[in-house]
């Protein structure tokens, strides 16, 4: 009697369990970290599960789009579909996968937009500083200026023809200046050292210095016959940001842009007051890392303020300037287009 009510039991407990069901299970099939192209359209994701499923992404997210947003078991395929990244800064985003109880995190990160690289070594042949002011420039193997010729008028009906012919040693710069129809020079010499001119020491009426900066930029400029005038400059991270001048000061900022160009210093023509003629050629030391946006002059009677836009050519050097100069309360706007 008594085995036959424990055969009872044990009958009546098998026929009253219930099986258990299997815990739902998420597979990722490949990296959970993934990493794609700013302008990538897609990128997939593939996962197995052993139940119906759902996904989403972080409610920031609007640059992406999953489909499909669910599914049943088995083997299954995500698509996120994705738009182009335009900004610098790489973005990311958190997939999530829910089975049941179960959640699998995806971590998706589109990197930023590159910059196109700017131009190092472009050779500018011809700057037109308005409708009737035009220099068109010839450089060496080396890549130094070795003439300037002035048109002035229009360029293909001058009024007016100058030249400055520049000749090159190792320690002396040779300039002779003269007008087309004219037998009259004019020759002046500079002595060089590290291929920067340090002096005027023939021609002329002064005598003009140069002097530098350990790390190569200009430190100062003397010139001027009679009482002489120094300019004296400041440097920082890499850009002339102060020029002082009898007590007088300009001061200049800086974009990020670069100007792409070998053969001359664009800031030597903006601001042509404010530097030596010999900085146009690159024959002062080191040039400004970035491409200046603006410069202030404060004043007791009229402040000047000049702010300058940039236009890039395919070669990504600059090919337009635009500079915009407001001297008290007289504005004026002036254009100058460059040509490689």
């Amino acid at each position: 009697m008594f085995l036959a009510l424990c055969g009872l039991a044990t009958l009546c407990a098998t026929a009253c369990s219930k099986p258990k069901t299997p815990a739902a299970t998420i597979t990722i099939v490949g990296k959970t970290a993934i990493e794609v192209a700013a302008d990538a359209p897609s990128a997939t994701v593939a996962f197995n599960v052993s139940a119906a499923w759902t996904a989403s992404a972080e409610a920031a997210s609007e640059w992406l789009a999953l489909t499909p947003e669910r599914g049943k078991s088995g083997s299954n395929t995500l698509t996120i579909a994705l738009l182009p990244n335009t900004a610098e800064t790489p973005r990311s985003a958190s997939i999530h996968i829910v089975c049941a109880n179960k959640t699998a995190t995806v971590t998706l990160t589109q990197l930023g937009a590159q910059r196109p690289e700017p131009a190092t070594g472009a050779t500018v042949k011809e700057i037109h500083l308005s409708d009737t002011n035009h220099l068109l420039f010839t450089t060496d193997e080396a890549g130094r200026i070795i003439r300037v010729h002035q048109i002035l008028g229009g360029i293909d009906t001058p009024l007016a023809e100058h030249f400055t012919d520049l000749v090159y040693s190792d320690d002396l710069l040779t300039c002779t200046n003269y007008t087309a129809g004219s037998d009259e020079k004019n020759v002046t010499r500079h002595a060089m050292q590290e291929d920067r001119v340090t002096e005027r020491i023939e021609g002329g009426n002064y005598r003009d210095r140069f002097a530098y900066n350990p790390d190569g930029t200009l430190a100062a400029y003397t010139f001027g016959p009679g009482s002489e005038q120094v300019m004296n400059y400041q440097w920082t991270d890499g850009n002339l940001t102060q020029i002082t001048q009898n007590q007088q000061t300009a001061t200049i900022e800086y974009g990020t842009e670069t100007a792409g160009i070998a053969n001359i210093d664009l800031l030597a023509y903006i601001f042509m007051e404010l530097l030596p003629e010999m900085s146009r050629y690159r024959l002062t030391g080191l040039t400004s890392r970035n491409l200046p946006i603006a410069c202030s002059v404060p004043g007791t009677d009229n402040s000047k303020r000049i702010t300058i836009a940039y236009e890039f050519g395919e070669n990504r050097a600059v090919s337009k300037i635009t500079i915009n100069k407001l001297y008290g309360d007289q504005e004026t706007t002036a254009t100058v287009t460059l040509v490689y």
